[in-house]
């Protein structure tokens, strides 16, 4: 049996805060009490809201509460109060959250792309500003190398000083005269006819050198080829003379020290051409080796660098007879192996 209190139930509103009693009404117990709960609580739905379409003023969110329930009761239900805000619509407040949800990202990324673009333009710029500074000073920087480079290709001088050993060889002599203009005039005679020659001042004669050779017997035999054609010639040994040098760059030293050698073996070569029109491949090869590990930029005399031209024109000259064995080349061969001689007279 259910008592009056139970009989008895009541719905009550909260809207704002303040509590608004709706309908009062004796609810039917078992199935018809749950179509009236249905029922009333659809009406009075409908009907509040159609209070708050009518009233602006009025907020969008309330409470609903029910009283407690015992077994037989109705639970008392509250809708969570939602954010205070007015809105007329529901549907334009979402549009508006969505729109705000979407500009968000938006913004961001167009704010990053803003600002990578200002940066990526700031560090072109920067970038650019640089490479027009290295240009600009790059003219200054090329001279200071060009200088550097000059600086850096003069030879190192030496303080060591070079004793030059005396060189032994045998000549071809055409004459022996009292001043180097009577040498002279007989020279050109001599070259008129393709004959090799070089004039040494030695003790106050010119000697007129017609040939040399690497031994007594090469240079008798270079010397009978010469009287063949009518030039009075003697073969003899001959010594050049040892001198000291000083303030020699290394390159000079190396070159100085081994002239000797270097003239020994192509007055070999020379004399064995001209004798038996043969020549040594291998010695040849070796000479040209060492003459082309000279360098030229090392060596601040005109006269040594005089020197290596000859060398290499001695050698030059005999490879190029060792292939078209002609008598010029070898003559050729010969007048530069002379022209060494002269210069290393005069050091």
């Amino acid at each position: 049996m259910v008592d009056k209190q139970n009989s008895n139930r009541t719905i009550t509103i909260k809207i704002n805060g303040n509590e608004r009693q709706i309908l009062d009404f004796p609810i039917k117990e078992n199935i018809q009490n749950d179509r009236v709960i249905t029922e009333t609580v659809e009406s009075v739905e409908a009907d509040t809201l159609s209070e708050v379409a009518a009233g602006e003023a009025v907020e969008e969110s309330f409470d609903w509460i029910l009283p407690e329930s015992s077994e037989d009761e109705i639970e008392e239900y509250i809708i969570a109060k939602q954010p205070k805000g007015k809105q007329k619509s529901s549907l334009p407040t979402l549009k508006k959250q969505l729109k705000k949800q979407n500009i968000g990202p938006v913004k961001s990324i167009f704010t990053s792309v803003i600002l990578a673009i200002i940066i990526g333009t700031s560090f072109g710029f920067l970038v650019l500003k640089l490479v027009i500074s290295d240009a600009k000073v790059e003219e200054p920087v090329t001279t200071i190398t060009e200088e550097t480079t000059t600086e850096k290709n003069d030879p190192v001088v030496t303080t060591q000083l070079l004793q030059l050993q005396p060189i032994d060889t045998f000549i071809i002599q055409g004459g022996v005269f009292s001043s180097v203009d009577s040498a002279k005039i007989e020279e050109q005679k001599l070259k008129q006819k393709g004959v090799p020659t070089q004039i040494i001042e030695d003790n106050g004669k010119a000697i007129l050198v017609l040939g040399v050779a690497d031994s007594i017997e090469n240079a008798k035999a270079i010397a009978s080829n010469l009287k063949a054609s009518g030039i009075e010639v003697f073969a003899k040994p001959y010594t050049l003379p040892g001198k000291e040098l000083q303030e020699l760059t290394q390159v000079e030293a190396t070159l100085l020290k081994d002239a000797s050698t270097i003239y020994q073996q192509l007055s070999m070569l020379i004399a064995g051409g001209m004798v038996t029109s043969a020549i040594d491949e291998n010695t040849l090869a070796q000479q040209k080796r060492f003459l082309a590990s000279i360098d030229k930029q090392e060596i601040k005399s005109a006269k040594i660098e005089q020197l290596r031209v000859d060398l290499i024109g001695v050698v030059t000259k005999l490879e190029e007879f060792k292939q078209q064995q002609k008598d010029p080349l070898i003559n050729d061969a010969q007048q530069h192996l002379l022209a060494f001689i002269g210069v290393y007279f005069t050091l």
